[in-house]
């Protein structure tokens, strides 16, 4: 999401080695990326994403994702009516340097667009073989029920995954969308999994959280590892997206990959949970 503005584009480069060189094979971005209020450099961090791809001939190792939805550069270049979701489409494409994207998301609901229009276009875009698969971000469950919906009634492809905040803070998917999304076999990607830097080594110096660390450190793991570890092991969820400013900081968010979850272990998390339900200890991030 960085990329091109916290981090470098020599930076971003070293994150993508590392990433390729550990067995990474998902890359999420978006066309407004990285966020900025300069208009002039929302696509950037596509731009650096295709130039990597095509240098080091990895596009077959990877599933791309990127979305659509959000304010591009000039006037009407927004929300999710088919003109310019086509148009974006072909943008991005450019922008990463390839002939297909593997998932397409849309980036937020756009209560302005008839949802039918919206993935009719969607569909075209699969049929002609620019998407191979689409999926949705931050929908609410009544727009993510319609979405679906629409999609049976008019016999048009439908999402397969749904971007969601979720983390060891931030668990409301689980009253109700996550176990929607399992009974429809639509996948989850986390983001914010450190809850925005919250879970890495801030606020833990009491409570839930000094018990948790300590519980960790005396396995070897710190709270990060153990935070990333606990989102990739719910169910549902495909994929978590962590993000990083340089190399070593991926390499070290790649241990949680290892962590092996047992009862104490889950408690010690849950802890988290319930302390954050306070205001004065976290806010859900």
């Amino acid at each position: 999401m960085t990329f091109g503005l916290r981090a470098t584009e020599a930076t971003a480069l070293g994150i993508l080695d590392v990433a390729d060189s550990a067995g990474i094979t998902f890359i999420d971005t978006a066309d407004v990326y990285p966020p900025t209020d300069q208009p002039a450099m929302r696509g950037r961090t596509e731009e650096i994403i295709g130039k990597w791809l095509r240098a080091r001939g990895a596009r077959h190792r990877f599933v791309v994702a990127t979305k659509v939805g959000k304010p591009m550069r000039g006037r009407g270049q927004s929300g999710l009516r088919r003109a310019h979701i086509l148009r974006a489409c072909e943008d991005s494409l450019r922008r990463l340097r390839t002939d297909y994207l593997d998932l397409y998301q849309l980036h937020a609901p756009d209560f302005g667009s008839p949802i039918d229009e919206t993935l009719s276009a969607l569909d075209d875009l699969v049929r002609a073989g620019k998407v191979r698969h689409i999926g949705c971000s931050n929908f609410p469950i009544p727009d993510f029920v319609e979405a679906l919906a629409t999609s049976a009634r008019l016999g048009l492809r439908r999402f397969v995954s749904h971007q969601v905040r979720y983390n060891l803070i931030c668990r409301d998917i689980e009253a109700g969308l996550r176990p929607l999304c399992q009974a429809y076999d639509v996948r989850l990607l986390a983001y914010s999994p450190l809850a925005g830097g919250s879970l890495t080594h801030d606020g833990g110096a009491r409570g839930a959280f000094a018990d948790l660390r300590h519980l960790a450190a005396t396995r070897g793991l710190s709270l990060t590892h153990v935070a990333l570890a606990w989102v990739i092991s719910r169910p549902g969820v495909a994929s978590t997206i962590v993000g990083a400013s340089r190399p070593g900081q991926l390499e070290d968010s790649l241990a949680a990959v290892d962590v092996v979850f047992d009862q104490e272990l889950q408690s010690a998390c849950d802890a988290i949970h319930n302390a954050a339900a306070h205001p004065e200890v976290l806010q859900c991030a």
